[in-house]
Order: structure tokens, then sequence, then C-alpha cells
């Protein structure tokens, strides 16, 4: 990315006393985007975590977190 006030999206591992085998990724979303996932999320009940790594997951064709 050339835009040096917005970081790499990024893939690390987490903390190992948190959830083992689990890492974190960040990622930059256009705001309408990230306001229709917010919504999305709103409106299912759910956290904005839980609907983007079902669809992740969906996507992939993996089992479900």
């Amino acid at each position: 990315m050339t835009d040096k006030r917005r970081p790499e999206p990024s893939l690390r591992q987490a903390d190992r006393g948190r959830r083992a085998g689990i890492a974190r990724l960040s990622v930059t979303l256009p705001r309408d985007t990230l306001m229709q996932l917010k919504i999305h999320a709103a409106q299912h009940q759910a956290t904005m975590r839980d609907v983007v790594a079902a669809m992740i997951q969906k996507e992939l064709g993996g089992p479900s977190l």
C-alpha cells in the first residue's frame, strides 16, 4: 500500500494464553462497507467478528468457528 497513513493489513499470531491456534487479521475497509457490516451484524444480533469469520469460512468452505 502506498498510503503511509494506513498500515498494511497484517496477520499475526494471537496471544498463546487467550486462544491457541487463532490469529488476528486487520483490514482496511471503505467507510460505506464498514457501515454496512455494522448494520448487518446488528440486524443479526451478532458481533462484526462473528459475521466476518462466518463469511470467510463460508467462502473458503472450511469449518465454522
